[in-house]
């Protein structure tokens, strides 16, 4: 990468090779049925990289790794070797002769047999959302918006920061800060004591698995009546003045629900429906419904929050399915 002056990485252009530094020379690679294993002598930079890229691009073993790597990211931490093979089958040709086609990829992924269908009850199914995925997870569905219940800039536009590295940092997931090119966690990990992967237990300590549920009661304390939010307005020592606007969720729908169903059955139901698409079990619904119902249905809008941070700091829900 060039200098733009003595003493400054360009970090915004794209890297350029320089032939004077490039090693001409002859070079072994991967060597595997139908593969060119050499670089012939005498190539350019640009060559050289061309044939050694295509040379691992079309090796057997990488459809089934990006395969997997893929599925565990978006759907199970431990897919079984069928599955692999199918979404390998189509990186390897998308039904149309192309390899490495990452849209038809994913389709596959997302639309295969044990991605969907009924509610998965194998203990061993799902993965456990990371803390980025975890606190969107919770956000999304109740509007996010600017902590309108202190002073904030008319800058907001009752608009949230979007900020969230300051929950996930502390969750060992600094957002704009991986400990390496690879990833937050070693996609590798084995949970302890047990034969099952699972990458993102690598960064969940009992430490952290109590940072969750305190963010969930910061976002909507159950015990309170006032409000919260990830971030107040700068100056009050709990945001950097770059992310002045704070962010606050809207439990008025919820609230309505446990209003017009003072059992809490239509809100419990609710939540179960929409953030976990219908996977709670029977046993855990019958906990969480009493613990709801303990709450005097005077106060609708503690139920609301009581049954808000129920649902989300169940591991039911933290294990994505």
């Amino acid at each position: 990468c060039g200098l733009t002056q003595p003493g400054l990485v360009n970090y915004i252009d794209q890297m350029v090779p320089n032939p004077a530094n490039h090693d001409t020379t002859s070079k072994t690679l991967l060597n595997y049925p139908g593969a060119t294993p050499i670089i012939p002598a005498g190539q350019t930079p640009d060559e050289d990289l061309r044939d050694a890229l295509n040379n691992i691009y079309f090796h057997p073993n990488v459809p089934p790794f990006i395969s997997k790597s893929l599925i565990r990211q978006l759907v199970t931490s431990n897919p079984t070797p069928a599955y692999v093979g199918r979404v390998a089958a189509v990186f390897k040709d998308n039904g149309r002769g192309d390899r490495g086609d990452l849209k038809a990829v994913v389709r596959a992924i997302l639309l295969d047999p044990e991605a969907r269908g009924n509610v998965k009850t194998d203990p061993d199914y799902g993965k456990l959302r990371e803390p980025v995925l975890y606190v969107t997870n919770v956000l999304r569905p109740f509007n996010p918006t600017a902590n309108n219940n202190i002073s904030v800039p008319a800058s907001c536009n009752g608009l949230s920061d979007g900020s969230i590295n300051v929950i996930t940092q502390p969750l060992d997931q600094d957002v704009f800060n991986p400990p390496t090119v690879f990833s937050y966690f070693n996609m590798d990990y084995i949970i302890p004591n047990t034969p099952l992967a699972g990458p993102e237990f690598g960064i969940f300590s009992t430490g952290t698995s109590l940072k969750r549920p305190n963010f969930v009661n910061q976002m909507a304390p159950p015990n309170t009546t006032g409000s919260a939010g990830i971030l107040a307005v700068a100056g009050t020592g709990n945001a950097p003045t770059s992310f002045p606007c704070g962010t606050r969720i809207d439990l008025s729908r919820l609230q309505a629900l446990a209003t017009a169903d003072t059992t809490g059955a239509l809100l419990l139901d609710t939540l179960d429906r929409e953030v976990m698409h219908g996977s709670l079990s029977a046993p855990v619904r019958s906990e969480f419904l009493a613990a709801i119902q303990a709450v005097s249905s005077a106060n609708p809008l503690k139920r609301a929050r009581t049954a808000l941070y129920l649902v989300t700091t169940s591991s039911q829900y933290q294990v994505q399915r």
